[in-house]
């Protein structure tokens, strides 16, 4: 394992290992919740639907899970979600699926594939650093019940739930939760402020492409899948950041990164690593191939 996969990791579970005793279940609007993750940690969001909340995106930490699903539920009052939507298949928004055991689990055919591949992997890095978490040996991936193409529609007695799977941006499959009655947009890890998604799957020009079709929408709320809420004008940074990892080229942090993961101390320090592995990944060398 590269020392910057490791240490990116590392810092993933150090914050998921913290913020217990600040993750946050702000109300963004009229039945919609944003689970803020302290220090870095990763966003959730919960939609009160009436017929049982909707959780998008899991966790890391399994007892974390549990004390969240707890303040879910006296949000809500409902005991247990009837949907946890995956918008990822990065490890800190799906591995703590089997928390959710009376739940449909959702994400897109190309996510789930990517999870049943990297799993093993994911669990690996887990066990292999230097201080492993004690709940690693607990974890029971359990991948979705239904997946989709490009595009998912829940309707439900409050608002509909469009699910759209975007490019390739930061891993095969990614998507985005889009509320239209209320303008409110999750972004997961096409969307991210304060901390960085893990970069070992990324593709700079892809998720480029993302974010300008999250420009065209009708939006009135982003809701990060790291740091706060923010108006619209947050896709632009995240624009401008993903634009400076295109043409880098190595030397100090360009401000554009360090202004808007100014939480990613990992990062920072080891930009050229995570650069050269996602460069380097599987999805692009295949990728590259296809293109000769």
């Amino acid at each position: 394992m590269g020392a910057a996969r490791t240490e990116h990791l590392a810092a993933f579970l150090l914050t998921a290992s913290v913020c217990g005793c600040g993750a946050r279940l702000a109300s963004i609007d009229e039945r919609v919740f944003l689970v803020e993750g302290a220090g870095g940690a990763s966003n959730q969001l919960v939609l009160d639907t009436g017929h049982g909340p909707v959780v998008v995106d899991a966790r890391l930490d399994p007892h974390l899970t549990d004390e969240i699903n707890r303040k879910i539920s006296a949000a809500t009052r409902w005991e247990t979600p009837a949907y946890v939507i995956n918008s990822s298949g990065l490890p800190y928004r799906w591995l703590t699926n089997y928390r959710f055991p009376k739940a449909e689990i959702i994400a897109s055919a190309a996510t789930r594939r990517f999870m049943a591949e990297r799993s093993p992997e994911f669990l690996k890095d887990l066990l292999a650093l230097e201080k492993p978490p004690a709940w690693a040996a607990e974890i029971n991936p359990v991948f979705p019940t239904l997946d989709f193409e490009s595009k998912l529609v829940l309707r439900t007695p409050q608002f509909q739930i469009v699910i759209l799977e975007m490019p390739p941006g930061v891993a095969p499959g990614n998507s985005v939760i889009f509320i239209p009655e209320k303008g409110i947009l999750y972004g997961g890890d096409i969307v991210t402020r304060g901390t960085a998604p893990i970069l070992r799957y990324a593709d700079p020009a892809a998720w480029l492409e993302c974010l300008e079709r999250l420009r065209r929408m009708p939006l009135r709320t982003v809701a990060p899948g790291f740091g706060r809420a923010a108006p619209p004008s947050l896709i632009d940074e995240v624009a401008r950041a993903v634009g400076a990892i295109e043409t880098y080229d190595g030397g100090g942090i360009p401000p554009e990164i360090a202004n808007l993961w100014n939480e990613d101390a990992a990062l920072k320090r080891k930009l050229d690593e995570y650069l050269a592995a996602a460069k380097n990944s599987p999805e692009r060398r295949s990728k590259s191939a296809t293109a000769r």
